[in-house]
């Protein structure tokens, strides 16, 4: 399993389930609102799958939510974000399966990747809002560095 991490560190893997790419980013400002992931039942038997966001779900349509999936087999799931007024954050996407026949121990299994949706227009304006704060602060100590200086010679 190790191997297959250091290999493949776009795969997200546990057991029972596999899931590509092992995050999710959606970008706003370039229109990058719509990502694809590729579940996989790398089991024995077949299993149920149900992926859903841990937070700000509403915000998000994922397509199929629910399904089925045969041993060895994969199924691509949409994901699609609606409008979030420019407001960047981080949350799960959660992938978890059931075998299909019910045993008594009623054993899942899961796997969590990381979803990242940002507003490089918005970033942006906070990156030079704090350009221009930390050049001011620079500004200030040179001037007041030349001040104390100026008042050792005297």
């Amino acid at each position: 399993m190790l191997v297959l991490l250091i290999l493949f560190p776009r795969l997200a893997v546990a057991t029972g389930v596999e899931v590509s790419p092992s995050q999710i980013m959606f970008d706003q400002k370039l229109g990058q609102t719509r990502q694809t992931i590729e579940v996989t039942n790398p089991s024995s038997e077949t299993q149920l799958f149900t992926v859903y966001f841990d937070e700000f779900g509403e915000l998000f349509k994922v397509s199929p939510s629910g399904f089925e999936l045969p041993p060895h087999t994969s199924r691509q799931v949409d994901i699609l974000l609606s409008d979030t007024g420019s407001e960047s954050f981080v949350t799960n996407l959660s992938i978890v399966g059931a075998p299909e026949t019910v045993s008594l121990l009623g054993t899942k299994t899961g796997i969590k990747i990381r979803a990242v949706v940002i507003d490089t227009e918005h970033n942006a304006a906070t990156r030079n809002w704090m350009s221009y704060f930390l050049a001011g602060v620079i500004i200030v100590l040179i001037l007041e560095l030349l001040w104390y200086i100026k008042g050792q010679k005297s």
